[in-house]
């Protein structure tokens, strides 16, 4: 997304740009306010976490998110799920068609990774959604 530096004009527009920057990077955070104090994550960089991560985590969201933040952590979850699933498509698809074994092994240890991070992905969901709903 995004829009460039430069207005319609050609001229730079720093202002539009940091605005828009700043609104975008704002999106990609998770805000957790809590009594007496707040914690914020990169959705990005913090998920999908390890299982113990996810267990400690888990009481904050869904006591102190609000509904919108943990649907935008749902959805964030969703689309990775969705990324990973087309990514181990294509490394099967690759590795079908190669006749290189080191590309072979490499395809295959990229499919692995995938089908980790999958699975940390379902960890997490059911985790930090699914519990909540008790």
């Amino acid at each position: 997304m995004g829009i460039s530096y430069k207005n319609g004009s050609g001229c730079p527009d720093p202002t539009a740009y940091y605005a828009v920057q700043h609104m975008e990077a704002e999106e990609k955070r998770l805000h957790i306010r809590y009594p007496t104090g707040q914690m914020v994550l990169e959705i990005e960089h913090f998920f999908p976490c390890t299982v113990a991560k996810a267990k400690k985590i888990s009481p904050l969201i869904r006591r102190y998110c609000e509904k919108s933040e943990q649907e935008k952590l749902r959805q964030f979850l969703v689309k990775q799920e969705i990324n990973y699933r087309s990514r181990i498509k294509a490394y099967q698809n690759r590795e079908k068609k190669t006749e290189d074994e080191s590309e072979k092994r490499e395809l295959q240890r990229c499919i692995r990774e995938c089908e980790r991070m999958l699975r940390r992905i379902g960890r997490n969901m059911e985790i930090l959604i699914e519990e909540g709903t008790e």
